[in-house]
């Protein structure tokens, strides 16, 4: 029963930094009957490099989630895999979590208008259905300030004019959002662009 606690509560207590690539290294270790390399595991992921992956299966290791099966012969590499008596807590940790949450205003047409906002707005209604960072945006616009782009996403989001989502980053600082276009402001935007 302590086992179980222990590893429930290792998996409650993921951070957000890196969830996404932990989240499918979990999923892919629990579909597979057989032990993985870490290049077998990124395979199908997030866009991260390999020492993010033995990052993220280090940190699982340490609380017991995941196992290390160690290179017998010289040239081998190390395998993974849930570790002995996981796989069902593993299953219900990820049948609980979805993807990221997309976050959203009720749309508000601004008073002013967009005519400050209409650089940004042109980009994400370019392609509707694809998510831009604050530094993507910034750099279509050939624009130093993020500051800036930042600001006016934000202005964007509150109104309604854009939905966003929590990007699975391991970077200190700021939160790293993406935008795209609220299909249902798609009708409103199009009078001012």
């Amino acid at each position: 029963m302590q086992m179980s606690d222990d590893i429930h509560f290792a998996l409650a207590s993921l951070p957000p930094q890196g969830l996404a690539l932990k989240l499918h290294i979990l999923t892919r270790l629990a579909a597979s009957s057989d032990a993985l390399t870490a290049t077998q595991l990124i395979t199908g992921g997030p866009d991260r490099n390999i020492a993010s992956v033995w990052y993220a299966l280090r940190a699982l290791r340490k609380r017991g989630i995941v196992a290390m099966i160690s290179r017998s012969e010289p040239g081998e590499t190390d395998r993974w895999l849930l570790a002995c008596g996981t796989e069902n807590l593993v299953l219900a940790f990820l049948a609980a979590k979805s993807p990221p949450e997309i976050e959203r205003r009720n749309f508000t047409p601004l008073r002013s208008g967009v005519g400050k906002l209409k650089s940004e707005l042109s980009i994400v209604c370019a392609k509707p259905a694809k998510w831009f960072t604050i530094r993507a945006i910034a750099l279509k616009m050939q624009s130093g300030s993020t500051g800036t782009v930042r600001k006016h996403m934000m202005e964007l989001f509150d109104n309604g004019y854009v939905v966003r989502r929590l990007t699975d980053s391991d970077k200190p600082g700021l939160p790293l959002y993406e935008f795209r276009l609220n299909p249902e402001a798609k009708s409103h935007i199009r009078e001012f662009l």
